[in-house]
């Protein structure tokens, strides 16, 4: 009778244990599903955060800074631009080319006037550039021609903007030269010459682009 009501007793035992594992297995899987949709929601969230934080860029530069020339005056800037400095080894030295060059110079303050190929092509790619010259106080003047007829005139592919340095000081001699054509920097001028490159900067100047506002 004893070992009955033992067996008994054990049985009782195995079933409450497979009651609490019943139990527990139940309770697994019910947070199994919850966890998931947490995860689910707390990606959606994130996602919703990502879109709500999207903010369309405004680029400064995108409004025209300066009014462009007339066609007249752009005709007259050009025809100078080529007779006076792409055409005259002296003052094309000092004239310096090419967006980043332009730039460059332009944050070392060492640039009188800027002369800019304004085109669609040229506003969307470097449209920043007017925004530096009225920042820099550089006067510029906007021509609506294409960048490969200004750097046709200096033999180039494209030019989409020059500017003009002042004249360096110092004394000309021939090997002065020399090492500035090697070096490709500014050559000593001679007074003639400097009066040249101030007439020519001091024109350009005078056809400056006004600011639209």
């Amino acid at each position: 009778m004893a070992k009955t009501v033992k067996g008994a007793s054990d049985v009782e035992k195995v079933a409450k244990v497979e009651k609490v594992a019943k139990s527990s297995k139940k309770v697994k899987a019910s947070k199994a599903p919850v966890a998931m949709q947490l995860k689910k929601s707390e990606a959606t969230i994130l996602k919703n955060s990502k879109k709500s934080k999207a903010v369309e860029i405004v680029r400064p530069w995108t409004d025209s800074q300066f009014e462009e020339l007339t066609e007249e005056d752009r005709d007259i800037v050009m025809d100078r631009l080529q007779k006076e400095v792409a055409d005259v080894a002296a003052t094309r030295s000092h004239a310096v080319m090419g967006m980043n060059q332009v730039t460059r110079a332009m944050a070392k303050g060492e640039l009188m006037v800027v002369v800019f190929a304004n085109n669609p092509e040229t506003q969307k790619a470097f449209g920043h550039l007017p925004l530096l010259c009225r920042q820099h106080k550089v006067p510029m003047c906007v021509l609506h021609v294409s960048a490969k007829k200004i750097g046709k005139m200096f033999k180039l592919k494209n030019a989409a903007a020059i500017g003009i340095r002042a004249p360096t000081p110092g004394v000309r001699s021939e090997s002065a030269d020399e090492t500035a054509m090697k070096a490709n920097t500014p050559m000593l001028l001679s007074k003639e010459e400097k009066k040249k490159l101030k007439s020519i900067t001091k024109f350009l100047i005078s056809k400056a682009s006004q600011p639209t506002s």
